[in-house]
């Protein structure tokens, strides 16, 4: 607005005046511009040095000093009257605290007739009779004002004005639902949600008024990065109707080449951007060297002769140069002696004069001039200086005027200097928008680097598809289209991460797809089969199409052409030309080339491939998507012999694509594998067999052997592993003994090395617990102490570790049937006795890995497949049978618990966890994927917890995750606990931080710092926030999904109060929901306590807690605390306030609070058996368990499950009619669902359903018309069962000991201990000492007792004289409980 004024209005942040943010929205002010907060308790404005607190009179002068005053105030002295009328009657009202009932009773009865206060359109009269009801809930409730204040509150202009206040939720806009729908809204509503990313609204963009442009340098082909700058750039010039002007940066006359100029206008034709307007940095030179000359006129700028290296060394040292005060006299000689190129201007540069001890680097007296004395492309020998890109940039940004300057994030730190250039010269300063750059995995993207690999001849040329220029990929196969969808779906975000190359042919995938011509082509070395058709004696024509719509993919395939007319068709598939996928900074890219990238393979094509051209893609059938390189020809001019067709490989975007592809043209490979099986066969006289485990054992090694697997003194793989297992187990210890601190971390050092030999030899990181897969092949990779025994052994063993899977599949089929039988104990009873003879055999464990099954899997496709050609029809349908049944069997296993919980509860936690679909490994160790079925248990616990503490006026909120290291330095005394597993950013992109940033490992720093700002007086108190969150701490000890994680989610609740007696009664109030979580939610029996001294949140009072027993292993797990931080927190961060009474400062008394996602890993472990899960949440399944009359049987499943929903049950349908029954059984089970119902026709005609529970296998027939209730009051005591089932187990493991030898003894039967306990820190490291024992066979870390909590609800029973311990010899002062945790 042309006549407007600037305005800063200071706004209150605890009591911000609503009706000026409300008048600054409609008086087309930018709110961010126009105000700033404040921490004072009232909004003010200052005129002419006077103060201005009245929010009426406030609003009236913004309404004065904008563009709307006649549409806001009236057109002339009557309209204005009339409205100045109302705005004085609330100005009144605020200023003398007058009563608003008079008011009221006016803005009722105006409403009757009308639905503004006056000049029947909307006004200032309006706003603020609107802050007069906003501040009354019960006001706007009411009928005459309810239309009026939604209108209001409704209005998109007034949106960012109440998310400021934060008082209103802002409703969403409604549809009408009239009969009539607007066309455009129907037309939306047909519309599918565009794949494409987030563009950021440009700040200050006016339609018609937006200039954007694309700089790029002429001294290379456009990569896959410049395409996405030059279409995000394309992307807001047609957005806005703007202009894009896309400028030649020849700054540097060393590097400009006009070839590159005329291949860059081409690869934007390729891309289709038609900019506005081209145009050449060397345009503006004459104005650049007048602004330099400039700069050194006003001293903003000096001559600087220091050489390269000494200039590189001062900047990094922050020294001020020695020509830096040079006078301008001087600054101008040698400026001079620069623009005709003397000996002595060679020396020199310009550097602008800014800050040399700022912390950031681009700061530091940047150069802007330097002489080159080289001949420049469009300048010729003109010029002996030239600019510096950063320099020439915002100059001629802001004379082209370009108004939104389009960067990458690795130019972030350049803004600043951008600026300041920008301000030196009082030039107009366009506004920087930064976007990440694009990365892309396998590739190198630095023109430095792709012309090295053109030079070097690794590549073809700047167009050879292994390269990510634009010609490159678009030869690959990547079609513009292809390329415009994957930059659009990455939109404007600023996050840097590299791309997978598999996304950006998946977007390619979906243009070639449905227009790709199908041909056939078969492989040439291949045995083909030849086919005589006999039913067919007449020729004759048929047209077929190229892109059949038809779906054959129920059918057999077979594929084959005409043997006459073929024509060779020669496949090229590239690998990438870099073999590893993200290059370290530091790390030599060069050693990664990879020169074999080119694979080739030749078949043989039907004929009307001879029509295609250079450029066409097409899909070979059953094989892969191709791009022509090459046409075919008969006969060449220069040879004479025909040229084959040359096809490159298209990526299709699979995982699976490289892969497959490299097996159909790797034929070599096939045929060294058969070599490699017949030479096992000769040395150890048995067929190799894939999944067959050899035992590892160390004697009657042979020599032979040794001199084949420990070439250079190299030790084994699992003599490796057992290295690293012993170094892991002796570092658990050092630390549970609180061993001295530097030789903790010297024996940890000892650990990573261990490691990354392992890695080296083994191919793979270490996983504890997963020895390496050590099969016997020829060729250098067996180990030597794995083969120790004859043939005859190894026959044997073979044959009974098939024998044993046999008779395990067995077993798992009769216990879906029945396994209290008779048939099932004996089956079982075998099976033991087999294993014991594995044992006995080998030396190890019988064990069926995931590696063996995956393994057999392979095998029996390797096995069958070529049955498909050469078998008749007979054969091949009892293969398939077979290959069939066989598939099931594996898929069946997939949902079985092999392992006893009792037995190996390590090994039974992992299954259960994984199996039931509830936790994905990441690749970082100790980080987890939650998957939808786990995650439900939390946000069931989270929808419960978070409704219960807003009962008592608690909100939520949201604070950043990132921490300063300075703000962690200040509670540096209060993290020790977990001060070496924080997790620190010292990078961002390429370029390392001023200082490291925390990921949050608690957030009191991060939040504690805002109360200080909020709490200005007692009124402000309480403050009781709660945030939902997750917070990372890199787990150094044994990390456990849900347990022991780098990162878990929880909740953490943070008040503030003004006495102690307040903050200390709702530690307690919190304490008492916790436990009910546990005991109400997941019927996990729990024991409220306090923390000892010890154990304790450091900062805190007190600490308590709410305790779970895990019976299996006799543990305890802390299941959630409650902390009372009395001041301690609040005297660091000075949250402070007036104290009322007496008037002195006081510190606010505090609390903080937590659960986590342990609560899914208590569930588990409690509840969990040898079928899987038991889950306490009210879900319930139905089945199919007959195909006859399905409709029947699927209408009424679905009508007893809408009954079920209706009645707040939680209910799922399995209508999969791919699984048989017991699969089904077994899934579900599994998964831990408490009741399973059976919907038959038999069913159907008695008006019954069948229920089996799950954790007690009761069958209960109930009937339909009573499902409802009776499943409720079923799930109550099915919930009431397995507390008590869990409480019993609790207390039997109980006990109350006054004995230390007893006291140790119970610790290692599982038992929790009741003892006697002095409190003291000493005692209790002593007595976790002392009763250590290394625990290998358990879930988590082996340790001794610690105080799990000191109960609430002390015992009746007389102290003894001593401290449980026996050497501490203190009184007693409190029965705390003694036991393993995690």
């Amino acid at each position: 607005m042309n006549g407007r004024k600037p305005l800063k209005i200071q706004i209150s942040r605890s009591n911000p005046s609503y009706g000026a943010l409300l008048t600054l929205c409609c008086s087309g002010f930018q709110l961010e511009e126009s105000i700033e907060f404040t921490g004072s308790e009232e909004s003010f404005v200052k005129i002419d040095g006077r103060k201005y607190t009245n929010d009426a009179s406030i609003s009236r002068f913004i309404v004065r000093n904008s563009d709307m005053f006649a549409n806001l105030l009236g057109n002339d002295l009557l309209e204005q009257a009339q409205v100045d009328a109302w705005v004085t009657a609330v100005e009144e009202i605020l200023e003398f605290n007058l009563s608003e009932q008079e008011l009221l009773s006016s803005v009722s009865a105006k409403l009757k007739n009308s639905t503004t206060m006056c000049l029947d359109r909307f006004t200032l009269a309006d706003i603020m009779v609107w802050t007069v009801l906003a501040k009354n809930d019960s006001l706007h409730r009411n009928t005459p004002f309810t239309n009026f204040f939604r209108l209001i509150l409704g209005h998109p202009c007034f949106e960012e004005a109440h998310r400021i206040v934060g008082k209103f939720e802002i409703p969403k806009p409604k549809i009408k639902d009239d009969g009539k729908k607007d066309n455009t809204t129907m037309r939306k509503g047909k519309q599918k949600i565009k794949d494409e990313g987030k563009f950021v609204e440009l700040k200050g963009a006016e339609k018609g008024k937006v200039v954007v442009r694309f700089p790029p340098e002429a001294s290379g082909y456009l990569h896959i990065g410049h395409a996405k700058a030059a279409l995000l750039n394309q992307h807001y010039q047609q957005v806005f109707d703007g202009q894009l002007i896309m400028r030649f940066d020849d700054t540097n006359p060393a590097k400009e080449n006009a070839h590159f100029e005329k291949v860059i206008k081409e690869d934007l034709k390729l891309l289709k951007i038609k900019p506005d307007k081209w145009s050449y940095s060397s345009d503006h030179f004459e104005i650049l060297l007048q602004y330099c000359t400039q700069l050194l006129r006003e001293g903003k700028a000096y001559v600087d002769d220091l050489d390269a290296e000494t200039m590189r060394k001062e900047r990094e040292e922050r020294k001020e140069s020695r020509n830096r005060n040079n006078s301008m006299e001087k600054n101008l000689k040698l400026w001079e002696e620069m623009q005709c190129g003397s000996t002595r201007g060679q020396e020199c540069c310009v550097r602008l004069k800014i800050d040399m001890s700022n912390n950031n680097g681009a700061l530091r007296d940047p150069t802007i001039y330097r002489c080159k004395i080289e001949e420049h492309i469009r300048t010729g020998n003109k010029y002996k200086v030239y600019p510096t890109y950063d320099f020439a940039c915002p100059v001629i940004d802001s004379i082209e005027g370009v108004t939104h300057a389009l960067r990458t994030t690795e130019y972030t730190d350049r803004d600043d200097q951008y600026n300041f250039v920008c301000s030196a010269l009082g030039l107009r300063l366009p506004r920087i928008w930064s976007f990440a750059r694009l990365n892309m995995t396998h590739t190198v993207m630095s023109k430095r680097k792709l012309t090295w690999l053109v030079d070097e001849h690794y590549v073809d040329g700047w167009d050879d598809p292994r390269l990510p220029t634009v010609r490159g990929i678009m030869r690959h196969g990547l079609t513009v289209d292809g390329l415009k969808q994957f930059i659009v779906a990455q939109g404007g975000s600023r996050s840097v991460v590299t791309m997978e190359w598999d996304k950006i042919w998946a977007f390619n995938k979906k243009v070639i797809d449905p227009v790709a011509p199908r041909y056939t082509a078969l492989a040439a070395n291949n045995r083909l089969v030849n086919v005589r058709v006999l039913d067919s004696t007449i020729d004759h024509w048929k047209s077929v199409s190229l892109h059949p719509k038809n779906d054959y993919k129920k059918t057999l395939k077979v594929t084959w052409i005409a043997k006459s007319s073929t024509i060779p068709v020669k496949i090229v598939h590239y690998d990438p030309i870099i073999s590893k996928a993200i290059i370290g900074k530091d790390e030599d890219w060069r050693k990664y080339v990879n020169p074999n990238s080119i694979n080739y393979s030749d078949l043989v094509g039907e004929h009307a491939l001879k029509d295609l051209h250079k450029g066409d893609i097409v899909q070979i059938q059953r094989k892969n998507y191709c791009i022509c390189d090459c046409e075919y020809a008969e006969k060449s001019e220069l040879s004479g012999v025909a040229i084959p067709l040359v096809l490159i490989v298209i990526p299709d975007g699979s995982k699976s694509t490289a892969k497959l592809t490299q097996t159909e043209i790797s034929e070599g490979t096939t045929v060294k594998l058969l070599e490699f099986k017949k030479e096992f066969k000769e040395h150890f006289g048995i067929e190799y067999k894939s999944g067959f485990a050899v035992s590892s054992t160390e004697s009657n090694v042979s020599s032979s052997a040794q001199n084949v697997n420990h070439t250079n003194g190299m030790d084994s793989p699992m003599s490796i592993y057992l290295q690293v297992d012993n170094q892991g187990n002796l570092v658990r210890s050092l630390k549970s003994q609180k061993a001295e601190s530097d030789q903790v971390k010297e024996e940890i050092a000892k650990l990573l090395g261990l490691k990354k030999i392992y890695r080296e030899t083994i191919g793979q990181d270490y996983i504890a617990g997963k020895p390496p897969n050590i099969n016997c092949s020829v060729g250098g990779n067996a180990d030597s102490e794995a083969i120790g025994f004859s043939a005859a052994e190894v026959k044997s063993q073979e044959e009974l570790f098939i024998e044993i899977q046999q008779q395990g599949d067995l077993v798992r089929q009769l216990k879906t049937k029945n396994k209290n039988s008779k048939e099932t104990t004996d089956a079982i009873a075998r099976l033991l006795k087999m294993k014991e003879r594995y044992k006995e055999i080998t030396g190890s464990e019988y064990k069926l890995t995931e590696d063996n099954t995956k393994d057999k899997k392979e095998q029996q496709v390797e096995i069958t497949a070529p049955h498909v050609i050469t078998t008749n029809e007979q054969q091949f349908d009892a293969k398939s049978s077979s290959i069939f049944d066989n598939a099931q069997s594996l898929e069946t296993k997939k949902f079985v618990i092999e392992t006893s919980k009792e037995e190996n509860c390590a090994e039974w936690y992992y299954q259960v966890i994984t199996k039931a679909d509830m936790v994905e490994y990441h690749d970082i160790s100790g980080c987890y994927v939650l998957r939808p079925w786990s995650y439900s248990i939390w946000e069931f616990v989270k929808k419960w917890f978070d409704g219960e503490i807003k009962k008592f006026g608690i909100h939520n909120c949201y604070f950043p995750i990132f921490i300063s290291q300075n703000a962690l330095e200040r509670k540096k005394s209060h993290i020790s606990d977990f001060g070496v597993e924080i997790a620190w950013v010292t990078k961002a992109g390429n370029s390392e931080l001023t200082e490291p940033i925390a990921v949050r490992p608690t957030s009191e720093i991060a939040i504690y710092p805002s109360y200080a700002k909020w709490v200005q007086s007692y009124r402000d108190l309480p403050i009781r926030l709660n945030q939902w969150c997750s917070v990372v701490r890199l787990e150094s000890k044994y990390p456990i999904p849900f347990l022991r994680t780098c990162e878990f989610l929880w909740q953490e609740g943070h008040t503030a109060f003004q006495t102690a007696h307040e903050a200390e009664a709702e530690v307690f109030t919190i304490l008492d929901l916790y436990e009910t979580i546990y005991r109400d939610l997941l019927a996990i029996p729990v024991v409220k306590g306090r923390k000892s001294e010890k154990e304790k949140f450091d900062g805190s009072n007190f600490t308590t807690t709410v305790e779970a027993y895990v019976p299996v292993n006799g543990r305890g797990i802390q299941g959630a605390t409650s902390h009372h931080l009395g001041q301690n927190f609040s005297k660091i961060f000075d949250i402070s306030f007036e104290d009322p009474q007496t008037g002195t400062k006081s510190f606010a008394w505090q609390n903080s609070w937590g659960v986590t996602i342990r609560t899914i890993g208590a569930t588990i472990m409690i509840h969990g058996d040898d079928k899987g899960l038991i889950v306490i949440i009210p879900l319930d399944f139905t089945s199919q368990s007959n195909k006859e009359e399905k409709e029947q049987i699927i209408c009424t499943i679905k009508k007893v499950n809408s009954s079920l929903v209706e009645g707040g049950i939680r209910s799922e349908c399995d209508f999969r009619s791919n699984y048989s029954t017991s699969w089904k059984v077994n899934y579900w089970e599994l998964k831990g669902v408490p009741i399973r119902a059976e919907i038959g026709l038999k069913g159907i005609a008695e008006n019954k359903v069948k229920c089996v529970v799950r954790h007690s296998d009761e069958k209960f027939f109930i009937k339909m018309d009573e499902l409802d209730a009776k499943v409720k009051r079923l799930l109550e005591t099915i919930h009431e069962q397995m507390y008590n089932k869990a409480l019993n187990a609790r207390t039997a493991h109980t006990k109350l000991t006054n004995d230390w030898e007893e006291f140790k003894n119970l610790l290692d039967e599982k038992f929790l201990l009741l003892s006697p306990f002095c409190g003291g820190i000493e005692c209790e490291d002593a007595i976790e000492k002392e009763s250590y024992k290394d625990e290998k066979t358990n879930l988590g870390a082996p340790m001794g007792a610690k105080t799990l909590c000191i109960p609430l609800e002390q015992p009746v029973h007389q102290f003894p004289e001593h401290c449980i311990r026996p050497d501490c010899g203190k009184a007693p002062r409190y029965f705390a409980i003694f036991g393993r945790s995690y």
